[in-house]
């Protein structure tokens, strides 16, 4: 079933060359009985999840998943894609309508291109409780893709027109 649900990332997402980048995930749902959910992210070549120092994925539940939502992130190097599972052992719904679920933190590789890339959301599913008024379903959803631009440096405007170029801190700039 597919319905009226939809997931997304932000249209497109800027990343300064051997930087990291935060990237939401939301849901867009028709059905208030969402308790789980899957996904994988599939990453351009020189990019990366950012890891923590347990060498977990750096993630953030939203406020529209519970405390009981337990939220795992696995990597699949060879693939470069990320593989997310999301359940409460509570059947805990996720809240809302509309909104972000959760974010996830990458790096782009300090030697890559400057261009844009795609970053993909696909095997979506989302399932609700036994207890919700259809019974437990699962609805598959569409994939979702956005553009991941990577720049050496981005120019910034600020008031009264001043213009500023931040420069990734791994830039080449060369000597003087």
């Amino acid at each position: 079933r597919s319905d009226a649900n939809m997931v997304s990332m932000p249209s497109e997402i800027v990343i300064l060359t051997g930087s990291t980048a935060t990237i939401p995930v939301s849901l867009e749902n028709s059905n208030p009985n969402f308790v789980a959910f899957q996904m994988d992210i599939v990453l351009p070549q020189g990019i990366k999840p950012s890891l923590n120092e347990k060498g977990k994925i750096i993630t953030s539940k939203s406020n529209r998943l519970e405390d009981s939502h337990s939220l795992s992130c696995n990597y699949d190097e060879e693939n470069n894609v990320i593989k997310v599972l999301c359940s409460s052992l509570d059947n805990d719904v996720i809240s809302g309508n509309s909104g972000e679920l959760f974010s996830f933190d990458v790096q782009a590789d300090a030697s890559m291109n400057e261009g844009e890339y795609s970053v993909g959301l696909y095997n979506v599913l989302f399932t609700t409780s036994s207890s919700a008024p259809e019974g437990a379903e699962t609805y598959y959803f569409n994939e979702a893709w956005s553009t991941l631009s990577v720049a050496d440096s981005v120019e910034v405007v600020l008031p009264n027109q001043i213009v500023s170029d931040w420069i990734s801190p791994n830039h080449d700039h060369g000597s003087v």
